[in-house]
């Protein structure tokens, strides 16, 4: 049970002294067990068990952040963290620590599954013109997404500036023409882009 042995270790840590060389040890193996746990698609025990699990692992991994560890190590704490505010559903705190991720540690397993969740967040949240633009900064160069990826998150950038045409086209055509100068602002704005010619 990943529950409870994070839980365990938890325990076991608070008896050891600070200077324990074991205890850096027993903290990431509980950030393991815990992550395994809210990983696992069982959550027959209920949402009580699953807040506590987030918080037991935000706890472990903030006192483990203090230790010197091998990167990969740091790299599975950081994104573990992240996940935890991502399954809590707190999109807001999980975009920032996610796109940390994404670009602290770009090549990665964890910097690709970070930028997934970060458009994921945003789309969650309905803030497509956000959307759009952690979009347009993942397929800039120089960003952590590689070619693979970023041909995943061209057709999520489109959806996302239709669906915010949508929106203001109907909220234009609800209001008498009164969001119209917005649609002129956006064709502007994204002059000479599929965008522009949209709107």
């Amino acid at each position: 049970d990943p529950l409870g042995a994070g839980h365990c270790l938890l325990r076991l840590v608070d008896r050891l002294p600070e200077e324990d060389p074991g205890r850096d040890d027993a903290l990431y193996d509980a950030v393991v067990h815990l992550q395994d746990y809210l990983r696992s698609t069982a959550t027959e025990r209920g949402h009580v068990e699953r807040a506590l699990a987030r918080s037991a692992l935000r706890r472990a991994a903030t006192e483990l952040l203090r230790y010197s560890m091998q990167e990969e190590k740091q790299r599975l704490v950081k994104f573990a963290i992240a996940m935890s505010f991502y399954d809590e559903g707190l999109f807001s705190q999980a975009i920032d620590r996610l796109t940390a991720v994404a670009y602290e540690y770009p090549g990665s397993e964890e910097s690709r599954a970070a930028i997934r969740l970060v458009l994921d967040s945003y789309n969650s949240l309905n803030e497509f013109k956000s959307l759009i633009q952690a979009a347009r900064r993942f397929l800039a160069k120089g960003s952590p997404a590689d070619e693979e990826l970023r041909a995943q998150i061209r057709p999520i950038a489109a959806a996302a500036e239709q669906r915010m045409l949508d929106e203001v086209s109907l909220e234009a055509a609800g209001d008498e023409g009164g969001e119209l100068p917005l649609l002129i602002a956006i064709a502007e704005k994204n002059e000479g882009s599929d965008l522009g010619e949209r709107a």
